[in-house]
């Protein structure tokens, strides 16, 4: 079985909030790398994503965990698995894959 569980926008928020100050940190180290002529390259890529990031969070956001991400939640992270109601189970299913 996997579990399902879709995020309400005010959870999905605070996400963005959170990507958002991430982002004006980075902006501020690029400011500061180009007043002094050094390359930022890997930092100015990672702006770059969180910018990609925050537009799919625009979307409905699931996160899906097997059976057993699920049971160790807890345990894996110190809080209980967050129940916003729209919790649904699946069976799990392994595709095959040929290589």
């Amino acid at each position: 079985m996997k579990v399902v569980q879709r995020i309400p926008k005010s959870e999905v928020s605070i996400m963005i909030e959170a990507l958002t100050c991430y982002k004006d940190m980075l902006d501020t180290m690029i400011a500061l790398n180009d007043s002094y002529d050094i390359q930022c390259d890997e930092i100015r890529s990672k702006s770059f994503d969180i910018n990609a990031l925050k537009g799919l969070l625009d979307g409905k956001v699931k996160v899906t965990l097997t059976q057993s991400q699920y049971e160790n939640f807890g345990s894996n992270n110190g809080v209980d698995f967050p129940e916003y109601g729209h919790k649904t189970l699946k069976p799990f299913h392994i595709k095959n894959i040929n290589i």
